[in-house]
């Protein structure tokens, strides 16, 4: 009997601090802090799929972001420019694959184009 109760206050004790360690680990684990910005963005993929622009707008008159690279790449390890939008009223972008690795971006203040950059991608 003693036996049996033994088993009993172990299993019972194993449960409590099974529980406490599941509401410890969520509790104190690290997170990873996600912000969430005004942003917005877009992406285009070359005609044959080797390579790709990505646009990120953070809003607030801040400039384009602008990540080119292979398709394979992170966006870390994509190279990057900025093109500003000072004085526009309503700026957009816009991107034209002109060849399978040359890529026209345009800022446009409304339906006109304002600016534009041509992108050779994968070459030195």
């Amino acid at each position: 009997m003693k036996s049996l109760m033994g088993c009993l206050f172990a299993v019972v004790i194993f449960i409590i601090l099974s529980i406490i360690g599941v509401f410890a680990f969520f509790t104190l684990a690290p997170r990873e802090s996600v912000v969430e910005m005004s942003s917005s963005g877009m992406e285009s993929v070359s005609p044959n799929g080797d390579y790709r622009v990505e646009i990120i707008e953070p809003g607030g008159g801040e400039p384009y972001e602008v990540y080119y690279g292979r398709w394979e790449q992170e966006i870390e390890d994509m190279s990057m420019l900025y093109m500003p939008i000072d004085g526009y009223a309503n700026p957009s972008i816009a991107i034209e694959w002109q060849e399978e690795n040359v890529a026209y971006i345009k800022i446009m203040d409304g339906e006109q184009e304002k600016r534009g950059v041509t992108l050779t991608i994968g070459e030195e």
